[in-house]
């Protein structure tokens, strides 16, 4: 058993979610992830944040500059832990 599953069993948590998916480490990503896109932020701004490429960019993105860390602020910020 990983260490995240093993805890969520000492603490008493369940090990599935609401929608019957098992919880690993990797869950913490996805749960940011959808806070922070239900907080309206940009998708490049959180697939910035997140290292994730930034999706459909096409030709453009190769003349893109990386965003200011003042810029991905917000979508850090916006998440109440």
């Amino acid at each position: 058993m990983g260490w995240v599953r093993g805890h969520l069993t000492e603490m008493g948590n369940s090990l599935v979610n609401d929608h019957g998916n098992r919880k690993v480490f990797h869950s913490f990503r996805h749960s940011f992830v959808t806070k922070v896109l239900a907080e309206g932020n940009e998708l490049s701004l959180v697939q910035s944040v997140i290292g994730h490429e930034k999706s459909n960019s096409g030709q453009t993105q190769r003349y893109t500059h990386q965003f200011p860390i003042k810029s991905l602020l917000c979508v850090v910020d916006c998440i109440v832990y």
